[in-house]
């Protein structure tokens, strides 16, 4: 019978040993990393979303950045390495569109416009006009320019006909969680933000729903970075957020699904 020297035997079975030893960070570096930059409102979904993705895909990492739309939009304009932007309105994106750095664009879901106060004031705010009442002090929006939600604020309020009466209250932020912080704080008695941001929040209640017809839809659309590379893989995702898989993560979050077409 032929039998293995007992050094060949061995070698064999250090080859198998390190054969199965692959360095645990080699793993990491075979991953395909997409970079998101996301509207800081769809933060909540959007962490649930990338564990669900990349739990079913393992070869890719899914890097996300979240901030005001407006500032992300300069990031792209400024040669930042995304690969797919998530806005919280149309306008930032088709800045980008014209600007033809961005395409594939997918509307991913929709929102609604609140005011809220923290849920433990005092104050009894029915409609826009109340915030003329003197107990109200600080209004937090976004900043209009770079945040959507402060520009369908101050859409609202000049509808309304109240922007040059709120001047002296108005406190901007950087971003809609940012408005909501201020209220949460206390440093500000009341704030505009998403339906989606109160009802995550255990410190402020909503005062009231802004007049649908008082600004913009809102609609947060998503689309693909040129040039960013990894294009098939960035695209695979983009497509996936549309699926009902994902759609089901924006519903559990309050987002409304909006109606193509018709």
């Amino acid at each position: 019978m032929h039998r293995i020297p007992f050094m060949q035997l061995a070698l064999f079975c250090v080859l198998l040993v390190l054969a199965g030893c692959k360095p645990a960070d080699s793993a990491v570096r075979d991953q395909t990393e997409i970079v998101i930059s996301a509207a800081s409102s769809l933060a909540s979904v959007m962490d649930e979303i990338k564990t669900l993705y990349e739990s079913g895909h393992p070869a890719v990492r899914l890097k996300m950045n979240y901030g005001g739309s407006g500032g992300l939009q300069r990031q792209i304009e400024q040669g930042a390495p995304v690969h797919l932007f998530l806005s919280a309105g149309e306008q930032h994106t088709q800045a980008l569109i014209d600007k033809g750095l961005i395409e594939e664009i997918q509307v991913l879901a929709a929102g609604k416009l609140v005011a809220i106060v923290h849920a433990d004031s005092g104050l009894v705010l029915q409609s826009a006009e109340d915030l003329t009442q003197a107990a109200v002090g600080r209004l937090a929006i976004g900043e209009p320019d770079l945040v959507p939600a402060g520009f369908y604020a101050r859409q609202s309020l000049q509808y309304h006909s109240l922007w040059d009466d709120v001047q002296a209250m108005l406190i901007y932020t950087k971003d809609v969680r940012q408005a909501l912080h201020y209220v949460e704080s206390g440093n500000a008695d009341a704030a505009y933000v998403y339906e989606t941001d109160a009802a995550n929040a255990s410190k402020v209640r909503i005062a009231y729903y802004a007049d649908s017809a008082s600004h913009p839809p809102i609609i947060y659309p998503a689309g693909l970075v040129k040039g960013s590379g990894d294009r098939e893989e960035a695209l695979r995702f983009l497509r996936f957020l549309v699926e009902e898989e994902a759609q089901q993560v924006f519903r559990k979050h309050g987002f409304h699904i909006p109606r193509m077409g018709g």
